[in-house]
């Protein structure tokens, strides 16, 4: 089985001062990218070249291009990503990273009224895919068929690796659970190219009271938690900064041990509207407000030292940007 590449997809905020870097871009191998990853704007391409990225993570939704998830395909959904993919071209040559199944899968339930079997979900998928790689793999350069798997079905790794599901899964699911045929098995094991990892903050468990009041999914975890996005709106996410400088400086510590790392991605491009938190939490390197409905876009301190370290310059930062303390995180 060949060994699988490490993609990073990675851009959280913790505490501390930010020390001098001590390496550059050039110091990374010469086919390792840096890039970002949102939804698809293509209003943003130009931004996205602006600040020297490398390489660009988008969604293709899958109710787009197939409104009800199966059957007829919608032209104008297929432009909407042809636009912004030319749009890439155009702009900048770099690499072209798409991800198929952003939770879209839950619309293409809904569209469905969910009177599917998982056997008809796994060929209306394999469907969806191949009208992706037919309409767009000319000029996409490589492909992530699920994002943050561990969301949707905890174990989904373990058939790349051995050819089978987890023993704990077989265990609790029973005879609900597919099994894999020899072929199946074979075919599957070792067909990753590589893994990408997610993570955007850390969990410090201790006796906290659960909050009263409304409940919601912050309220019902008694605990702590560190990592979040900025909370307000601010433009000095030190903290975030010093965070990359960290990580990324860690990143190439472990290429030289022998890792086989190849990019990585923070996330996000733009502040946008996340799964748990909706707009309270913005991970965006650029912010973007909402409440201006022509959605105005600026650059945070992280946006502008990731832009100067792709370029090999120093980043400094003002005294009047370090006093503004707002990206701190949530506690």
């Amino acid at each position: 089985m060949a060994a699988a590449s490490l993609l990073l997809v990675v851009f959280v905020a913790v505490h501390g001062a930010a020390p001098a870097l001590g390496f550059t871009r050039s110091d990374f191998p010469e086919d390792f990218v840096f890039g970002a990853a949102t939804s698809a704007y293509q209003d943003d391409v130009k931004l996205i070249a602006e600040t020297g990225l490398e390489a660009y993570r988008f969604s293709i939704s899958w109710s787009r291009p197939i409104p009800n998830g199966r059957g007829a395909v919608n032209p104008k959904g297929l432009q909407y990503y042809n636009n912004l993919i030319d749009e890439l071209l155009r702009h900048v040559a770099y690499e072209r990273i798409s991800s198929m199944n952003n939770y879209s899968v839950l619309q293409v339930c809904k569209s469905m009224l969910c009177f599917i079997s998982w056997i008809s979900l796994r060929e209306d998928f394999t469907a969806y895919a191949d009208l992706c790689f037919r309409e767009f793999g000319d000029r996409v350069m490589y492909w992530t068929t699920l994002d943050e798997v561990n969301i949707a079905a905890v174990g989904i790794l373990e058939p790349f690796v051995v050819g089978d599901y987890p023993l704990v899964m077989k265990k609790i699911v029973g005879s609900r659970l597919p099994s894999f045929t020899k072929v199946q098995s074979e075919a599957v094991r070792g067909a990753l190219d590589f893994i990408g990892v997610n993570y955007y903050y850390s969990l410090y468990v201790n006796d906290r009271p659960l909050a009263k009041g409304v409940r919601d999914f912050t309220a019902d975890m008694s605990l702590y938690y560190r990592g979040l996005a900025t909370s307000n709106g601010s433009l000095s996410d030190t903290d975030r900064v010093d965070y990359m400088k960290k990580h990324i400086g860690s990143t190439l510590t472990t290429i030289r041990n022998g890792t086989n790392v190849k990019g990585y991605f923070a996330w996000s491009f733009l502040d946008v509207f996340e799964l748990l938190s909706g707009f309270k939490s913005q991970y965006g390197l650029y912010r973007v407000d909402f409440n201006d409905d022509a959605l105005p876009r600026q650059a945070r301190l992280s946006a502008r030292w990731y832009s100067e370290f792709l370029q090999n310059k120093e980043f400094r930062v003002e005294e009047n940007e370090i006093n503004d303390a707002g990206s701190h995180a949530q506690q």
